[in-house]
């Protein structure tokens, strides 16, 4: 009696100076509320390509596989949307072969909570409709139940997101574990409670931290 999770930072819990243990993630909350063991092939900064040709050979039949992925293609260069999309629908196909369910997740907009350049906004945008759009086509499939991001309340509160504002807080996953279960049939409460969103100086420290330094890292690597 299996859960298995497959995708990239937000299903695995680590980040860019930030870290949820894995059992406090969504998909091991959600494997506990369901009585499943929880088995995670996610790993930090996949993009689609990777959950197809290194995270789903592993894949085997579960009751129920998770899959949230995309934010990665959305975010870097590169970004090929077709490909993007028949990735992400051939891996939703296979995990419907293999399981019971397949708990999808549906991108939010992360702008909406961090400052983006408008240019840069546009083109996140446009890049979000693609994946999203994707997994909309996706959930026609049979047995594929949607968690949309945007529509999880405790996501839409800066406490709901790590320091980075990128990656979910400990709370952030529960309401996600929560929704997720709530697409499964379980009845769960209505809301998470939320702790203070981190301040200022939280933010400050970690972007001389880890935030610029991995931007610096980015951006030296691109340019070699």
């Amino acid at each position: 009696m299996t859960l298995q999770a497959l995708g990239d930072s937000f299903t695995c819990g680590e980040g860019v100076g930030v870290q949820v243990p894995l059992s406090g993630t969504w998909a091991a909350l959600l494997a506990e509320s369901l009585g499943l063991e929880h088995v995670s092939h996610a790993v930090a900064g996949s993009r689609v390509r990777d959950v197809v040709g290194r995270q789903l050979p592993h894949a085997r039949e579960a009751e129920v596989s998770t899959l949230l992925v995309g934010l990665n293609d959305v975010a870097r260069g590169g970004f090929d949307g077709p490909a993007v999309r028949a990735g992400l629908l051939g891996c939703v196909g296979l995990l419907v072969g293999l399981s019971d369910a397949v708990v999808l997740g549906r991108l939010h907009d992360p702008s909406r909570l961090m400052w983006v350049p408008s240019p840069l906004r546009q083109a996140l945008r446009r890049r979000l409709a693609i994946v999203n759009e994707a997994v909309d086509e996706a959930a026609t499939f049979p047995r594929v139940r949607v968690v949309d991001l945007a529509g999880v309340p405790e996501l839409q509160h800066p406490a709901g997101w790590a320091v980075d504002r990128v990656h979910p807080s400990a709370a952030g996953h529960r309401a996600l574990a929560r929704a997720a279960s709530a697409e499964l049939g379980r009845v769960l409460p209505a809301s998470v409670p939320l702790p203070d969103a981190p301040g200022l100086v939280r933010r400050a420290v970690w972007g001389a931290r880890h935030g610029a330094p991995y931007l610096a890292a980015q951006l030296i690597g691109r340019r070699s």
